[in-house]
């Protein structure tokens, strides 16, 4: 296993209860933060325990690998860690540590690139791996166009979805009711638009419980935005021309 950088490994379970159940929806990210800390240290213990050097960033500000397969099997000689590669040379691997090894097979688990290429560039809201949406999906300046599902929340992503769709639906309808996006009625109440694809989810449990209470006066904003925008139209996107459509598969 070969790592540019070490990566925080989170237990499944600790004390037979998983992980992400451990986190309370009332708790701030510091005591999260503090109750994984103690999770990792007592099932796992530390990285130097397993050869590998201590990330370089601090807990949650990357993703992190919920996983108990890797030290296990570290642990039994199953897993040799190694540090980034250097050159490759047939089957031969450096690293840059100076060491070889005869590889058989190269898995390459480096992530995922971000991107909607069926879109035109007028539409394109991706700045790295962050989709620059407001309220995680609406677009302030195109209506009828969404993001959903781009994020990565810590502790997955289904029970912040099945969370989040009610509240969705009702902004479908409060957008039907106006002539704006519901995107810019968020960026005209002051909300900023997201920096990192790594979302809190127990945070993204308290917005949308304090946005339902407060949904009527959502309600009452988004008229007052939408009568300074009288004449809001979506901005006509160039024609590709005839010649230059064709089917493609794009595959990351």
């Amino acid at each position: 296993m070969s790592m540019r950088e070490s990566v925080w490994f989170i237990p499944k379970t600790f004390a037979g209860i998983p992980v992400p159940d451990l986190i309370q929806w009332w708790m701030p990210e510091w005591l999260q933060k503090l109750i994984i800390h103690g999770a990792i240290r007592f099932s796992f213990g530390q990285h130097s325990d397993y050869g590998m050097p201590e990330p370089q960033h601090k807990l949650f500000e990357k993703h992190p690998t919920i996983n108990n397969e890797v030290p296990y099997y570290i642990k039994h000689g199953r897993i040799q860690v190694k540090p980034s590669v250097k050159r490759l040379n047939g089957s031969t691997v450096e690293f840059s540590d100076g060491s070889q090894e005869n590889i058989d097979l190269i898995v390459c688990a480096t992530g995922y690139k971000v991107a909607y290429p069926f879109l035109p560039p007028e539409l394109q809201r991706v700045e790295g791996v962050v989709v620059k949406c407001y309220c995680s999906c609406f677009l302030a300046d195109y209506k009828g166009l969404y993001f959903m599902a781009w994020s990565q929340g810590r502790g997955g992503i289904g029970s912040l979805l099945s969370e989040f769709m009610p509240f969705f639906i009702s902004l479908l309808q409060l957008e039907d009711r106006i002539q704006i996006p519901v995107g810019l009625v968020f960026q005209e109440m002051g909300q900023k638009l997201p920096q990192t694809h790594i979302s809190d989810g127990q945070k993204v449990f308290r917005q949308l419980k304090l946005a339902n209470i407060l949904f009527k006066l959502i309600e009452k904003k988004a008229l007052a935005i939408d009568a300074k925008y009288p004449n809001f139209v979506n901005r006509p996107l160039p024609r590709v021309p005839d010649s230059k459509q064709s089917q493609s598969l794009v595959v990351y």
